[in-house]
């Protein structure tokens, strides 16, 4: 399975989603609370707020980072049944 890459400029705050919810279905399992997962990236860019407002949706607001350079954005989900299930993208910074 490959990673998602996205691109931001440096300057900008921007949204990325991460969606449990065809996965969660497959398994017949739910998120084990609203507050029930992680969000972690790699040093140079900042995970400025996170939530998960729908069940099995966790958003994301990215800041900040270098141009040219590539970060590691990842997501770890508790389950009600006992599961964790991780997930994460790339945020690519590009000047326009």
């Amino acid at each position: 399975m490959s990673t998602k890459v996205f691109e931001k400029q440096p300057t900008e705050v921007l949204d990325f989603f991460f969606d449990f919810r065809t996965w969660l279905t497959s398994k017949t399992d739910t998120p084990a609370s609203s507050t029930s997962y992680t969000v972690e990236a790699q040093p140079g860019v900042t995970v400025q707020s996170h939530n998960m407002n729908t069940p099995g949706v966790v958003q994301v607001f990215m800041a900040g980072g270098t141009h040219g350079q590539k970060y590691k954005v990842t997501c770890d989900l508790d389950t009600t049944g006992g599961r964790k299930k991780q997930a994460e993208f790339q945020l690519k910074l590009k000047d326009s």
